[in-house]
C-alpha cells in the first residue's frame, strides 16, 4: 500500500499516510485505540495549526484515503474547556480504525 500511495499522491498526502501508518502500528502493538485531530496532524507535519488551507488539505486527504479504503476512521466530538475563558467547546476528533 505504501508504494501505491507514494506513486499516486503528492508529498503532503504521502507524509500524512506515513504518519497515520506509524501511529496505527504503534497503537496496534499496545492494543490501544488512536484518537486524533486535523490540527494534531498539521503540527506533526510542521504546519501552523491555524493555517486554514493546510487544514482543508488534511481534511481532503483523509476523506480521499477513506473513500479509497486506504484508511478507516470514525468521527466524534469531544468537549473541552478553554482555560482562559472557561468556555466549553466541541472539538472534532477521529478514531483511527484501519490503515492499509
Amino acid at each position: 500500500m505504501i508504494w501505491y500511495v507514494a506513486s499516486t499522491r503528492n508529498c503532503c498526502a504521502f507524509r500524512v499516510y506515513v504518519l497515520l501508518l506509524s501511529w496505527f502500528r504503534y497503537k496496534e502493538k499496545t492494543n490501544e485505540k488512536y484518537d486524533f485531530t486535523n490540527k494534531e496532524i498539521m503540527r506533526r507535519l510542521g504546519y501552523n495549526d491555524t493555517y486554514t488551507q493546510a487544514n482543508k488539505a488534511i481534511s481532503n486527504i483523509l476523506l480521499s484515503f477513506e473513500r479509497e479504503g486506504i484508511i478507516k476512521y470514525t468521527e466524534f466530538y469531544k468537549e473541552k474547556i478553554v482555560e482562559e475563558t472557561g468556555e466549553v467547546i466541541s472539538i472534532q476528533q477521529k478514531t483511527l480504525k484501519f490503515v492499509g
